[in-house]
Protein backbone atom coordinates (compact mmCIF):
# COMPACT_ATOMS: atom_id res chain seq x y z
CA UNK A 1 0.00 0.00 0.00
CA UNK A 2 1.21 3.42 -0.93
CA UNK A 3 1.49 6.67 1.01
CA UNK A 4 -1.37 9.04 0.35
CA UNK A 5 -2.63 12.75 0.76
CA UNK A 6 -5.32 12.78 2.66
CA UNK A 7 -5.79 16.80 2.94
CA UNK A 8 -3.90 19.57 1.30
CA UNK A 9 -2.65 23.10 3.12
CA UNK A 10 -4.83 25.80 3.83
CA UNK A 11 -5.23 28.46 1.27
CA UNK A 12 -2.35 30.49 1.42
CA UNK A 13 0.37 27.16 1.02
CA UNK A 14 0.78 24.19 -1.62
CA UNK A 15 1.71 20.97 -0.59
CA UNK A 16 3.88 19.14 -2.81
CA UNK A 17 4.58 15.31 -1.48
CA UNK A 18 7.48 12.96 -2.28
CA UNK A 19 7.47 9.25 -1.46
CA UNK A 20 10.25 6.65 -1.29
CA UNK A 21 9.48 3.67 -3.35
CA UNK A 22 9.30 0.81 -0.33
CA UNK A 23 5.16 0.85 0.54
CA UNK A 24 4.65 1.12 4.24
CA UNK A 25 3.03 -1.37 6.64
CA UNK A 26 -0.99 -1.65 6.73
CA UNK A 27 -2.61 -1.23 9.66
CA UNK A 28 -2.15 -0.10 13.22
CA UNK A 29 -3.60 0.60 16.75
CA UNK A 30 -6.27 3.25 14.63
CA UNK A 31 -6.21 1.39 11.15
CA UNK A 32 -8.37 2.57 7.96
CA UNK A 33 -11.13 -0.21 7.27
CA UNK A 34 -10.86 -2.75 6.23
CA UNK A 35 -7.25 -3.49 7.64
CA UNK A 36 -7.93 -4.79 11.40
CA UNK A 37 -6.13 -3.00 14.40
CA UNK A 38 -3.07 -4.80 16.11
CA UNK A 39 -2.18 -3.98 20.21
CA UNK A 40 -0.32 -0.95 21.20
CA UNK A 41 3.22 -0.74 20.91
CA UNK A 42 3.50 0.66 24.48
CA UNK A 43 5.42 -1.50 26.87
CA UNK A 44 3.51 -2.56 30.25
CA UNK A 45 4.79 -3.73 33.74
CA UNK A 46 6.09 -7.74 33.54
CA UNK A 47 8.58 -9.38 35.46
CA UNK A 48 12.19 -9.57 34.57
CA UNK A 49 14.39 -12.51 34.61
CA UNK A 50 18.10 -13.28 34.43
CA UNK A 51 18.02 -15.95 31.65
CA UNK A 52 15.93 -17.16 28.56
CA UNK A 53 12.13 -17.46 28.49
CA UNK A 54 11.77 -20.13 25.78
CA UNK A 55 7.80 -20.89 26.61
CA UNK A 56 4.90 -19.32 27.44
CA UNK A 57 1.15 -19.89 27.94
CA UNK A 58 -1.65 -18.14 29.75
CA UNK A 59 -4.89 -19.48 31.60
CA UNK A 60 -7.45 -17.34 33.25
CA UNK A 61 -5.58 -13.96 34.64
CA UNK A 62 -1.68 -16.11 35.19
CA UNK A 63 0.87 -16.16 32.60
CA UNK A 64 2.29 -19.30 32.70
CA UNK A 65 6.48 -19.17 31.79
CA UNK A 66 9.17 -21.52 31.25
CA UNK A 67 13.10 -21.41 30.40
CA UNK A 68 16.41 -21.16 32.05
CA UNK A 69 16.42 -18.51 34.36
CA UNK A 70 17.78 -18.56 38.47
CA UNK A 71 15.59 -15.42 39.76
CA UNK A 72 13.08 -12.40 38.78
CA UNK A 73 12.63 -8.87 39.67
CA UNK A 74 10.05 -6.57 39.49
CA UNK A 75 9.32 -4.11 36.34
CA UNK A 76 11.66 -1.16 35.82
CA UNK A 77 14.22 -2.93 38.49
CA UNK A 78 17.81 -3.14 37.58
CA UNK A 79 19.85 -6.69 37.76
CA UNK A 80 20.50 -7.83 41.71
CA UNK A 81 17.53 -5.42 42.93
CA UNK A 82 14.53 -6.90 44.23
CA UNK A 83 15.26 -10.30 42.97
CA UNK A 84 13.77 -13.58 44.51
CA UNK A 85 14.60 -17.21 43.35
CA UNK A 86 12.65 -18.61 40.42
CA UNK A 87 14.19 -21.89 39.03
CA UNK A 88 13.35 -22.32 35.62
CA UNK A 89 9.34 -21.79 35.87
CA UNK A 90 7.36 -18.72 37.24
CA UNK A 91 3.84 -17.18 36.71
CA UNK A 92 2.58 -13.57 36.74
CA UNK A 93 -0.68 -11.78 36.43
CA UNK A 94 -2.24 -10.83 32.97
CA UNK A 95 -3.54 -7.66 33.95
CA UNK A 96 -0.97 -6.34 36.44
CA UNK A 97 2.24 -8.10 35.14
CA UNK A 98 2.96 -8.50 38.79
CA UNK A 99 4.71 -11.37 39.61
CA UNK A 100 2.75 -14.61 41.48
CA UNK A 101 4.57 -14.92 44.72
CA UNK A 102 2.76 -18.01 45.93
CA UNK A 103 3.62 -19.99 42.72
CA UNK A 104 7.37 -21.31 42.29
CA UNK A 105 8.15 -24.70 41.57
CA UNK A 106 11.66 -25.91 40.47
CA UNK A 107 13.11 -27.11 37.94
CA UNK A 108 16.71 -28.59 38.05
CA UNK A 109 17.13 -28.04 33.92
CA UNK A 110 15.49 -25.71 31.34
CA UNK A 111 11.95 -25.98 30.42
CA UNK A 112 11.19 -25.81 27.01
CA UNK A 113 7.59 -26.50 26.46
CA UNK A 114 3.79 -25.46 28.41
CA UNK A 115 0.42 -26.36 28.57
CA UNK A 116 -3.06 -26.25 30.11
CA UNK A 117 -5.04 -28.69 30.86
CA UNK A 118 -8.53 -27.97 29.65
CA UNK A 119 -10.14 -27.60 32.63
CA UNK A 120 -7.33 -25.30 33.58
CA UNK A 121 -6.29 -27.18 36.84
CA UNK A 122 -2.79 -28.12 35.63
CA UNK A 123 0.01 -27.21 34.04
CA UNK A 124 2.32 -29.12 31.99
CA UNK A 125 5.80 -28.41 31.52
CA UNK A 126 8.62 -30.46 29.35
CA UNK A 127 12.18 -29.79 28.72
CA UNK A 128 15.68 -31.19 29.75
CA UNK A 129 15.29 -31.75 33.50
CA UNK A 130 15.45 -34.85 35.63
CA UNK A 131 13.72 -33.28 38.68
CA UNK A 132 10.91 -31.49 39.54
CA UNK A 133 10.34 -29.83 43.40
CA UNK A 134 12.88 -32.36 44.31
CA UNK A 135 11.29 -35.20 42.91
CA UNK A 136 12.71 -37.53 40.25
CA UNK A 137 10.54 -36.39 36.75
CA UNK A 138 12.12 -37.11 33.33
CA UNK A 139 11.79 -34.05 30.75
CA UNK A 140 8.08 -33.95 31.59
CA UNK A 141 5.54 -33.63 34.19
CA UNK A 142 2.50 -32.24 35.50
CA UNK A 143 2.09 -28.79 37.96
CA UNK A 144 -1.35 -27.84 40.38
CA UNK A 145 -1.98 -24.58 38.14
CA UNK A 146 -2.89 -23.08 41.81
CA UNK A 147 -0.04 -24.17 44.02
CA UNK A 148 2.95 -25.40 41.70
CA UNK A 149 2.87 -28.75 43.78
CA UNK A 150 3.96 -31.51 41.55
CA UNK A 151 1.14 -34.07 40.77
CA UNK A 152 2.55 -37.09 42.14
CA UNK A 153 -0.33 -39.61 40.38
CA UNK A 154 1.11 -38.44 36.82
CA UNK A 155 4.76 -39.59 36.36
CA UNK A 156 5.95 -40.50 32.47
CA UNK A 157 9.03 -40.14 31.40
CA UNK A 158 11.22 -39.44 28.78
CA UNK A 159 15.08 -40.81 27.67
CA UNK A 160 16.09 -37.06 26.08
CA UNK A 161 14.63 -33.54 25.48
CA UNK A 162 10.96 -32.98 25.43
CA UNK A 163 9.76 -29.64 23.56
CA UNK A 164 6.28 -29.38 22.40
CA UNK A 165 3.35 -30.31 24.18
CA UNK A 166 -0.46 -30.25 23.12
CA UNK A 167 -3.22 -31.40 25.68
CA UNK A 168 -6.61 -32.24 25.38
CA UNK A 169 -9.22 -34.15 27.61
CA UNK A 170 -8.36 -37.50 26.92
CA UNK A 171 -4.78 -37.24 25.40
CA UNK A 172 -1.12 -35.29 26.38
CA UNK A 173 0.53 -35.52 22.62
CA UNK A 174 4.63 -34.74 23.20
CA UNK A 175 7.41 -33.92 20.99
CA UNK A 176 11.22 -33.52 21.16
CA UNK A 177 14.76 -35.29 20.61
CA UNK A 178 13.33 -38.24 22.38
CA UNK A 179 13.36 -42.47 21.14
CA UNK A 180 12.25 -44.02 24.47
CA UNK A 181 9.13 -42.85 25.79
CA UNK A 182 7.71 -45.16 29.24
CA UNK A 183 10.21 -47.54 28.36
CA UNK A 184 8.73 -48.29 24.83
CA UNK A 185 10.27 -47.09 21.58
CA UNK A 186 8.32 -43.63 20.67
CA UNK A 187 10.46 -41.67 17.77
CA UNK A 188 10.48 -37.66 18.94
CA UNK A 189 6.58 -37.81 19.74
CA UNK A 190 4.92 -39.72 21.96
CA UNK A 191 0.86 -39.72 23.56
CA UNK A 192 0.48 -40.44 26.95
CA UNK A 193 -3.00 -40.85 29.25
CA UNK A 194 -3.96 -36.84 31.19
CA UNK A 195 -4.93 -39.54 33.71
CA UNK A 196 -2.17 -41.70 34.92
CA UNK A 197 0.23 -41.25 32.02
CA UNK A 198 0.13 -44.61 31.11
CA UNK A 199 2.10 -44.66 27.08
CA UNK A 200 -0.79 -45.16 24.53
CA UNK A 201 -0.47 -46.85 21.24
CA UNK A 202 -0.34 -44.06 19.19
CA UNK A 203 2.94 -43.84 17.03
CA UNK A 204 3.74 -40.87 15.07
CA UNK A 205 7.73 -41.71 14.41
CA UNK A 206 9.94 -39.05 13.21
CA UNK A 207 13.87 -39.48 12.04
CA UNK A 208 14.64 -35.92 13.38
CA UNK A 209 13.58 -33.85 16.39
CA UNK A 210 10.25 -32.54 16.73
CA UNK A 211 9.73 -28.92 17.25
CA UNK A 212 5.80 -27.55 16.97
CA UNK A 213 2.94 -29.81 17.31
CA UNK A 214 -0.79 -28.33 16.84
CA UNK A 215 -4.15 -29.51 17.10
CA UNK A 216 -6.80 -27.07 15.32
CA UNK A 217 -9.95 -27.40 17.21
CA UNK A 218 -12.58 -30.48 15.63
CA UNK A 219 -9.67 -30.84 12.59
CA UNK A 220 -9.22 -34.38 13.08
CA UNK A 221 -5.44 -33.56 12.74
CA UNK A 222 -2.29 -33.36 14.62
CA UNK A 223 -0.07 -31.28 12.83
CA UNK A 224 3.92 -31.59 13.54
CA UNK A 225 7.03 -29.34 12.96
CA UNK A 226 10.28 -29.52 12.63
CA UNK A 227 13.75 -31.05 11.03
CA UNK A 228 12.43 -34.00 10.21
CA UNK A 229 12.14 -35.80 6.96
CA UNK A 230 10.21 -38.92 7.25
CA UNK A 231 7.21 -39.87 9.50
CA UNK A 232 6.36 -42.84 9.80
CA UNK A 233 8.58 -43.84 7.36
CA UNK A 234 7.26 -41.68 4.47
CA UNK A 235 8.76 -38.88 2.98
CA UNK A 236 7.75 -36.14 5.00
CA UNK A 237 10.06 -32.65 4.51
CA UNK A 238 9.67 -31.00 8.05
CA UNK A 239 5.90 -30.61 7.93
CA UNK A 240 3.25 -32.94 8.56
CA UNK A 241 -0.01 -34.17 9.75
CA UNK A 242 -1.04 -37.55 11.61
CA UNK A 243 -4.91 -39.10 13.18
CA UNK A 244 -4.71 -37.93 16.53
CA UNK A 245 -6.12 -41.53 17.35
CA UNK A 246 -3.75 -43.59 16.00
CA UNK A 247 -0.70 -41.12 14.47
CA UNK A 248 -1.65 -42.49 10.93
CA UNK A 249 -0.63 -40.04 8.04
CA UNK A 250 -2.79 -37.45 7.10
CA UNK A 251 -2.16 -35.24 3.70
CA UNK A 252 -0.56 -32.39 4.32
CA UNK A 253 0.04 -30.58 0.96
CA UNK A 254 2.02 -27.13 2.30
CA UNK A 255 4.97 -29.22 2.58
CA UNK A 256 5.33 -29.53 -1.03
CA UNK A 257 5.65 -25.52 -1.23
CA UNK A 258 7.20 -25.05 2.89
CA UNK A 259 10.25 -27.05 2.74
CA UNK A 260 12.60 -27.29 5.97
CA UNK A 261 14.56 -30.50 7.54
CA UNK A 262 17.44 -32.13 8.07
CA UNK A 263 19.93 -30.70 10.12
CA UNK A 264 20.27 -27.45 9.26
CA UNK A 265 16.49 -26.24 9.08
CA UNK A 266 13.04 -26.50 10.55
CA UNK A 267 9.79 -25.72 10.76
CA UNK A 268 9.83 -23.95 14.43
CA UNK A 269 6.57 -23.22 15.89
CA UNK A 270 3.15 -24.26 15.01
CA UNK A 271 -0.38 -22.02 16.50
CA UNK A 272 -3.47 -22.80 15.49
CA UNK A 273 -6.98 -21.45 15.65
CA UNK A 274 -10.26 -22.97 13.92
CA UNK A 275 -9.79 -22.47 10.52
CA UNK A 276 -6.16 -22.19 10.25
CA UNK A 277 -2.63 -23.93 10.81
CA UNK A 278 0.32 -20.97 11.57
CA UNK A 279 4.31 -21.78 11.20
CA UNK A 280 7.04 -20.39 11.15
CA UNK A 281 10.86 -21.92 10.45
CA UNK A 282 14.42 -21.10 10.15
CA UNK A 283 16.96 -22.06 7.66
CA UNK A 284 21.00 -22.01 8.19
CA UNK A 285 22.80 -22.80 5.46
CA UNK A 286 20.88 -25.27 3.21
CA UNK A 287 17.97 -27.46 3.81
CA UNK A 288 15.07 -25.12 3.49
CA UNK A 289 13.24 -22.52 1.62
CA UNK A 290 11.27 -21.18 4.62
CA UNK A 291 11.97 -18.13 7.23
CA UNK A 292 9.18 -16.58 7.69
CA UNK A 293 5.43 -17.70 8.46
CA UNK A 294 2.63 -19.64 6.66
CA UNK A 295 -0.91 -20.44 7.21
CA UNK A 296 -2.22 -23.92 5.95
CA UNK A 297 -6.37 -25.31 6.03
CA UNK A 298 -6.97 -26.74 9.66
CA UNK A 299 -8.95 -29.57 7.50
CA UNK A 300 -7.06 -29.81 4.51
CA UNK A 301 -3.59 -28.74 5.28
CA UNK A 302 -3.18 -26.61 1.81
CA UNK A 303 -1.62 -23.65 1.73
CA UNK A 304 -3.23 -20.37 2.23
CA UNK A 305 -0.56 -17.88 2.02
CA UNK A 306 3.52 -17.84 2.65
CA UNK A 307 5.12 -14.67 3.67
CA UNK A 308 8.71 -15.20 2.19
CA UNK A 309 10.62 -13.06 4.57
CA UNK A 310 14.24 -13.60 5.25
CA UNK A 311 15.25 -14.02 8.75
CA UNK A 312 14.24 -16.64 10.94
CA UNK A 313 10.95 -16.86 12.41
CA UNK A 314 10.86 -18.68 16.15
CA UNK A 315 6.91 -18.23 16.82
CA UNK A 316 3.50 -16.83 16.17
CA UNK A 317 0.33 -16.91 17.79
CA UNK A 318 -2.79 -15.86 15.85
CA UNK A 319 -4.96 -13.13 18.09
CA UNK A 320 -8.21 -12.20 16.26
CA UNK A 321 -7.34 -11.05 12.57
CA UNK A 322 -3.96 -10.63 13.33
CA UNK A 323 -1.00 -13.06 13.73
CA UNK A 324 1.81 -11.79 15.49
CA UNK A 325 5.65 -12.64 15.44
CA UNK A 326 8.66 -12.66 16.48
CA UNK A 327 12.45 -13.61 15.21
CA UNK A 328 15.06 -11.66 13.24
CA UNK A 329 13.66 -10.88 9.87
CA UNK A 330 15.87 -8.48 8.18
CA UNK A 331 14.21 -8.45 4.36
CA UNK A 332 10.23 -8.50 3.97
CA UNK A 333 10.66 -6.81 0.34
CA UNK A 334 8.96 -9.85 -1.17
CA UNK A 335 5.40 -9.09 0.57
CA UNK A 336 5.77 -5.30 -0.19
CA UNK A 337 7.40 -4.13 3.26
CA UNK A 338 10.30 -3.99 4.55
CA UNK A 339 13.40 -4.27 1.99
CA UNK A 340 17.22 -5.32 3.28
CA UNK A 341 18.71 -2.29 4.70
CA UNK A 342 22.26 -1.49 4.92
CA UNK A 343 24.03 -1.92 6.89
CA UNK A 344 21.12 -5.12 7.96
CA UNK A 345 18.38 -3.76 10.61
CA UNK A 346 15.88 -6.33 11.75
CA UNK A 347 12.60 -6.28 13.07
CA UNK A 348 12.45 -9.10 16.11
CA UNK A 349 8.71 -8.48 16.63
CA UNK A 350 5.80 -7.78 13.89
CA UNK A 351 2.57 -8.29 12.94
CA UNK A 352 0.31 -9.86 9.51
CA UNK A 353 -3.19 -10.66 9.09
CA UNK A 354 -4.39 -13.95 9.38
CA UNK A 355 -5.82 -13.96 6.35
CA UNK A 356 -4.58 -13.59 2.32
CA UNK A 357 -4.03 -9.64 1.83
CA UNK A 358 -7.31 -8.11 0.49
CA UNK A 359 -5.60 -6.51 -2.21
CA UNK A 360 -4.43 -9.63 -3.46
CA UNK A 361 -0.69 -9.20 -2.78
CA UNK A 362 1.69 -12.38 -4.01
CA UNK A 363 5.12 -12.85 -3.18
CA UNK A 364 7.27 -10.84 -5.59
CA UNK A 365 10.66 -12.62 -5.21
CA UNK A 366 11.96 -15.29 -3.93
CA UNK A 367 10.93 -19.07 -3.62
CA UNK A 368 7.43 -17.94 -3.49
CA UNK A 369 7.04 -15.96 -5.77
CA UNK A 370 3.36 -15.78 -6.94
CA UNK A 371 2.04 -16.84 -4.19
CA UNK A 372 -0.41 -15.42 -2.12
CA UNK A 373 0.61 -13.28 1.14
CA UNK A 374 -0.98 -11.51 4.07
CA UNK A 375 -0.67 -8.27 4.71
CA UNK A 376 1.72 -6.51 7.02
CA UNK A 377 0.97 -4.77 10.05
CA UNK A 378 2.19 -1.55 11.38
CA UNK A 379 3.21 -2.89 14.61
CA UNK A 380 6.61 -1.88 15.40
CA UNK A 381 8.18 -2.26 18.84
CA UNK A 382 11.68 -2.14 19.14
CA UNK A 383 13.38 -5.17 20.82
CA UNK A 384 16.66 -5.62 21.47
CA UNK A 385 19.13 -8.21 21.18
CA UNK A 386 20.16 -10.49 24.00
CA UNK A 387 23.27 -12.49 24.82
CA UNK A 388 22.51 -15.30 27.24
CA UNK A 389 22.03 -18.13 24.80
CA UNK A 390 24.72 -16.69 23.07
CA UNK A 391 22.95 -16.61 19.75
CA UNK A 392 22.12 -13.02 19.35
CA UNK A 393 18.36 -13.33 19.33
CA UNK A 394 15.16 -11.26 21.21
CA UNK A 395 12.21 -12.75 21.83
CA UNK A 396 11.57 -16.39 21.32
CA UNK A 397 8.20 -16.85 22.19
CA UNK A 398 5.06 -15.17 21.46
CA UNK A 399 1.41 -15.81 22.76
CA UNK A 400 -1.83 -13.89 23.95
CA UNK A 401 -5.38 -13.29 24.58
CA UNK A 402 -7.89 -11.37 22.81
CA UNK A 403 -6.54 -7.69 25.18
CA UNK A 404 -2.71 -8.97 25.47
CA UNK A 405 0.30 -9.96 23.67
CA UNK A 406 3.02 -11.24 25.33
CA UNK A 407 7.06 -11.73 24.03
CA UNK A 408 9.54 -14.32 25.84
CA UNK A 409 13.36 -14.26 25.30
CA UNK A 410 16.64 -13.13 26.25
CA UNK A 411 16.29 -9.55 25.70
CA UNK A 412 17.77 -6.54 28.12
CA UNK A 413 15.53 -4.01 26.40
CA UNK A 414 11.85 -3.18 24.71
CA UNK A 415 11.44 0.35 22.81
CA UNK A 416 14.95 1.29 24.41
CA UNK A 417 13.63 0.91 28.46
CA UNK A 418 15.37 -1.85 30.58
CA UNK A 419 13.45 -4.54 30.58
CA UNK A 420 15.07 -8.30 30.34
CA UNK A 421 12.98 -11.20 28.96
CA UNK A 422 9.65 -10.95 29.28
CA UNK A 423 7.35 -8.10 27.91
CA UNK A 424 3.61 -7.53 27.72
CA UNK A 425 1.67 -5.62 25.37
CA UNK A 426 -2.40 -4.50 25.25
CA UNK A 427 -5.13 -3.58 22.86
CA UNK A 428 -5.65 0.59 22.42
CA UNK A 429 -8.27 0.58 24.75
CA UNK A 430 -6.71 -0.59 28.21
CA UNK A 431 -2.90 0.77 26.94
CA UNK A 432 -1.46 4.14 27.64
CA UNK A 433 -1.38 4.96 24.10
CA UNK A 434 1.78 7.02 24.12
CA UNK A 435 3.86 5.29 21.75
CA UNK A 436 4.53 8.54 19.35
CA UNK A 437 5.82 9.46 16.60
CA UNK A 438 9.86 9.06 16.89
CA UNK A 439 12.04 11.80 18.17
CA UNK A 440 13.60 14.58 17.68
CA UNK A 441 10.67 16.27 15.60
CA UNK A 442 11.88 16.56 12.11
CA UNK A 443 14.01 19.89 11.16
CA UNK A 444 13.24 21.41 7.82
CA UNK A 445 15.22 22.95 5.61
CA UNK A 446 13.58 26.53 4.48
CA UNK A 447 14.91 27.57 0.71
CA UNK A 448 13.56 31.30 -0.42
CA UNK A 449 11.76 31.39 -3.72
CA UNK A 450 10.90 33.91 -6.11
CA UNK A 451 8.72 36.99 -4.17
CA UNK A 452 6.93 36.20 -0.79
CA UNK A 453 7.73 32.33 -1.32
CA UNK A 454 9.25 30.11 1.04
CA UNK A 455 9.73 26.25 0.43
CA UNK A 456 9.63 24.07 3.40
CA UNK A 457 10.76 20.19 3.31
CA UNK A 458 11.99 18.27 5.81
CA UNK A 459 12.32 14.15 6.24
CA UNK A 460 9.43 11.92 7.48
CA UNK A 461 9.53 10.72 10.75
CA UNK A 462 7.38 7.80 11.96
CA UNK A 463 5.52 5.76 14.43
CA UNK A 464 6.11 1.98 16.27
CA UNK A 465 2.24 1.69 16.37
CA UNK A 466 0.44 4.29 13.49
CA UNK A 467 0.95 4.38 10.66
CA UNK A 468 -0.58 7.57 9.62
CA UNK A 469 0.74 10.60 10.91
CA UNK A 470 -0.09 14.53 10.32
CA UNK A 471 2.10 17.13 9.44
CA UNK A 472 2.03 20.95 10.48
CA UNK A 473 4.31 23.40 8.92
CA UNK A 474 4.30 25.89 11.41
CA UNK A 475 5.19 29.64 10.58
CA UNK A 476 5.77 31.03 14.17
CA UNK A 477 2.44 29.82 15.99
CA UNK A 478 0.61 30.01 12.19
CA UNK A 479 -0.33 26.72 10.52
CA UNK A 480 0.64 27.17 6.67
CA UNK A 481 0.50 23.40 5.57
CA UNK A 482 -1.07 20.28 6.53
CA UNK A 483 0.00 17.03 5.48
CA UNK A 484 -1.19 13.54 6.53
CA UNK A 485 1.21 10.92 5.31
CA UNK A 486 1.73 6.76 5.88
CA UNK A 487 5.16 6.11 6.90
CA UNK A 488 7.23 3.48 8.72
CA UNK A 489 11.19 3.00 9.57
CA UNK A 490 12.23 1.89 6.66
CA UNK A 491 9.99 4.62 4.76
CA UNK A 492 10.45 8.39 5.50
CA UNK A 493 10.19 9.92 2.15
CA UNK A 494 10.95 14.13 1.96
CA UNK A 495 8.19 16.23 1.80
CA UNK A 496 7.77 19.44 1.54
CA UNK A 497 5.22 22.29 1.50
CA UNK A 498 5.41 25.80 0.03
CA UNK A 499 3.94 28.81 2.06
CA UNK A 500 3.21 31.77 -0.29
CA UNK A 501 1.42 33.73 2.37
CA UNK A 502 4.50 35.47 4.12
CA UNK A 503 5.22 39.05 3.90
CA UNK A 504 8.16 39.72 1.83
CA UNK A 505 11.60 40.90 3.22
CA UNK A 506 10.52 39.98 7.11
CA UNK A 507 12.13 37.23 9.00
CA UNK A 508 10.36 34.04 9.56
CA UNK A 509 11.29 30.96 11.71
CA UNK A 510 9.07 27.83 10.39
CA UNK A 511 8.93 24.76 12.22
CA UNK A 512 7.32 21.08 11.67
CA UNK A 513 4.97 19.38 14.28
CA UNK A 514 4.15 16.13 14.28
CA UNK A 515 0.90 13.80 15.92
CA UNK A 516 -0.42 10.38 15.72
CA UNK A 517 -3.95 9.22 16.01
CA UNK A 518 -3.90 9.75 19.59
CA UNK A 519 -2.79 13.18 19.56
CA UNK A 520 0.89 12.26 20.30
CA UNK A 521 3.19 14.97 19.74
CA UNK A 522 6.53 16.33 18.50
CA UNK A 523 7.99 19.36 17.32
CA UNK A 524 11.00 20.30 15.45
CA UNK A 525 13.58 22.94 15.86
CA UNK A 526 12.53 25.99 13.99
CA UNK A 527 14.49 27.40 11.21
CA UNK A 528 14.39 30.99 9.91
CA UNK A 529 14.69 32.44 6.52
CA UNK A 530 14.23 36.07 5.52
CA UNK A 531 11.03 36.05 2.93
CA UNK A 532 12.41 36.82 -0.93
CA UNK A 533 11.06 40.55 -1.34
Amino acid sequence: MSGRLLSGVCAAAVAVLTLSPAAPAGADTAPLAPTPPTVSADLLPAPQIDGVAWAQVVSGNRVYVAGRFSTARPFGAAPGVGTVARANLLAYDLTTGALVSSWAPRLNGQGLGLAVSPDGTRVYVTGEFTQVNGVARYRVAALSASTGALVSTWRPSLNYRARPIVVTADTVYVGGQFTVAANQPRSRVAAFSPVDGTLKPFRADADGEVFALALPPASGRLVLGGRFTTLNGVATYGLGAVAPATGANLPMPANEVVRNGGPNAAIYSLSADARRVYGTGYVFGTGGNFEGTFAASATTGELSWVNGCLGDTYSSVPIGSALYSVGHAHNCGAIGAFPEQSPRAFQRAMASTVTPAADGRTNGTGPFAGRAAAESLHWLPTVAAGSFTGQNQAAWSVTGTRDYVLLGGEFPRVNGVAQQGLARFAVSAIAPDKQGPRTPGPVPTVTPGTRGVVRVSWTATWDRDNRRLTYEVLRGSTVVGTLRVDTAWWNTPTLQVTDTAAAPGSTQGYRVRVKDAFGNTVTGAPVSVVVPS
